[in-house]
């Protein structure tokens, strides 16, 4: 097969209660070893699930010891990583999100981390509002191409765009569909402290590249549907 690009999901690793840091890692390590054997040389995409970073073995530890894998240790071995490096865009250094465009198909692919985390409260399925931004200047700076028109762009992740608190993602995009502007906003309370965030984008005229599609994992399932927004405090 002549292919592009590959993408895994999120979830490389089987990660639970049971499962030791360096178990976690020597799951990783060996599935990217099985790949570069196989066809190394093209771009590749992998998500962070919410089982690659060690979450559920510290919520077995009985001293109450933090461990997660760190943002050093996911970023070498995921986003978008290929042997040459090239072209990749990153957000913030071992953040697990990036963009690499593919002129010749007039595509942009975007990887978003959808599993950042509060590690002393280990809460899951987020996008804290530094990168949505990021996001969303990204998406802007698509539109400013001369032939923007012909381009499109897909987005892929571990947990779909409008699930748990990564419902805000969702929102954005769709505020690019309708050409409109949405304000990124990141809570601080005691449920989920975000990063403070607090920024409105516009992408009024602004929205000539096309959503094709995101693609994700984690649900177990395989469909077709849209995404939700909120509407009076409900998914649509």
């Amino acid at each position: 097969l002549d292919f592009d690009f590959f993408a895994h999901l999120g979830d490389v690793s089987c990660g639970a209660s049971t499962t030791t840091p360096e178990m976690i890692e020597s799951q990783i390590e060996g599935y990217l070893e099985y790949f570069r054997e196989a066809k190394g040389n093209i771009p590749v995409f992998i998500a962070i699930g919410n089982h690659d970073p060690g979450i559920y073995y510290h919520n077995a530890v009985a001293d109450g010891t933090i461990y997660t894998l760190d943002g050093d240790y996911l970023y070498k071995n995921f986003t978008g990583r290929s042997a040459s490096r090239d072209t990749v865009f990153g957000g913030a250094e071992n953040g697990g999100y990036c963009y690499r465009d593919f002129n010749d198909k007039k595509l942009r692919v975007f990887l978003l981390n959808t599993s950042e985390k509060i590690v002393a409260a280990q809460l899951d399925k987020a996008t804290y509002g530094a990168q949505r931004v990021w996001f969303a200047n990204a998406l802007l700076d698509l539109n400013s191409k001369a032939d923007a028109s012909d381009w499109g762009f897909i987005v892929l992740s571990h947990y779909p765009a409008d699930y748990g608190r990564n419902m805000p993602l969702s929102e954005l995009l769709k505020a690019y569909v309708t050409g409109t502007s949405f304000t990124i906003t990141d809570p601080v309370n005691a449920d989920w402290a975000g990063d403070g965030t607090s920024m409105s984008i516009n992408f009024a005229n602004k929205n000539n590249a096309k959503f094709i599609s995101q693609f994700h994992g984690h649900v177990h399932n395989f469909k077709t549907s849209k995404l939700y927004s909120y509407a009076t405090g409900s998914g649509v």
